[in-house]
């Protein structure tokens, strides 16, 4: 399994998920990380990440490079990949309570939707009744 984790030295790039690669998720600029949860959970990698410029350089740090590294320097690594992961929590905690009070919103608005409908369609039936009703006043 691929654990290395990039730092984003020039350029931008895109992060989409791997399982629906048409979806951005985010976009990554100089100087950001990507690749830590790879390497701190042991896990597949779950997006991409896609150079958004022809610019782009990336410096990349395999595991065995890190585990050639000093404790301390490991230890710093593993503190500033918690602080990135932390910013990214906060963000995305942002983001869905942001969605929520939109989808709240137009739950509420579909909802008085169909009210207004369920009410137009009563007012429609009783008109047609009533019409229904005075046409047969007319015939014999």
């Amino acid at each position: 399994m691929d654990s290395t984790v990039c730092i984003l030295i020039q350029g931008d790039a895109c992060v989409r998920n791997k399982e629906r690669p048409e979806v951005e998720i985010g976009t990554l600029t100089e100087g950001q990380i990507f690749g830590e949860m790879t390497y701190i959970l042991k896990i597949s990698r779950t997006t991409d990440v896609v150079a958004k410029t022809d610019d782009v350089w990336v410096l990349m740090l395999d595991n065995e490079l890190l585990e050639k590294l000093s404790p301390s320097i490991i230890s710093k690594f593993k503190d500033i990949f918690m602080q990135v992961i932390a910013k990214r929590l906060t963000v995305m905690n942002q983001k869905f309570s942001s969605l929520k009070m939109e989808v709240k919103g137009l739950i509420l608005a579909h909802d008085q939707l169909v009210a207004q409908i369920s009410n137009s369609t009563k007012t429609v039936v009783e008109h047609l009744s009533s019409l229904n009703m005075s046409m047969s006043d007319y015939m014999p």
